[in-house]
């Protein structure tokens, strides 16, 4: 089964993603209801929101790159595609991730960290992809080498810094006062 043929089946379930990716932003208000003010960052409700967060994002992120690669990749007429299974997963992540974010930090919610530095290493390898497309071999006849290079790097720190996000290997250091 390809993408495409994912994309024209999920089309057949119009009403469930609707309702799916709408019923998501609305457990996060009402999430905000049921727990005290500023008790977002407490169990169970960091749990509940990090479902929330899983939810969302997953979906959101792989519409993403498929509307990305849709545009700029096959030059897709995206006036032609279903916008529920483009853009209502983009559009469901944002409202929660902003209505979460007046609950809780995203530093406290369980796996986050995680998930931004997949976010990161998506859209580092969304972007070389995109540019090694673009340029093709003529970057060493009419391309400039400098801005290929200076690309090349920030893209470098940019997957470095994710892969570590995505991996855990930020630990926030406890000042203890002593060295080890």
């Amino acid at each position: 089964m390809t993408i495409d043929q994912i994309i024209k089946t999920a089309s057949n379930f119009n009403l469930f993603i609707l309702v799916f990716f709408l019923v998501i932003p609305l457990f996060c208000i009402l999430l905000r209801f049921i727990h005290k003010r500023d008790q977002g960052h407490l169990s169970p409700w960091k749990y509940y929101y990090s479902v929330l967060v899983y939810l969302s994002c997953i979906p959101g992120m792989f519409s993403s790159v498929l509307t990305g690669y849709a545009l700029l990749f096959i030059h897709e007429n995206l006036l032609k595609v279903n916008a529920l299974v483009y853009f209502l997963p983009v559009v469901s992540m944002v409202a929660s991730l902003l209505i979460i974010r007046k609950s809780v930090t995203f530093d406290e919610i369980p796996g986050f960290k995680k998930l931004y530095g997949l976010i990161l290493l998506l859209a580092a390898t969304f972007i070389i992809a995109f540019i090694l497309d673009k340029i093709r071999i003529w970057i060493f006849f009419g391309g400039s080498v400098f801005w290929f290079f200076i690309a090349c790097v920030a893209l470098f720190f940019v997957l470095k810094y994710s892969a570590r996000l995505l991996l855990g290997a930020f630990k926030k250091k406890e000042s203890s006062g002593g060295s080890y």
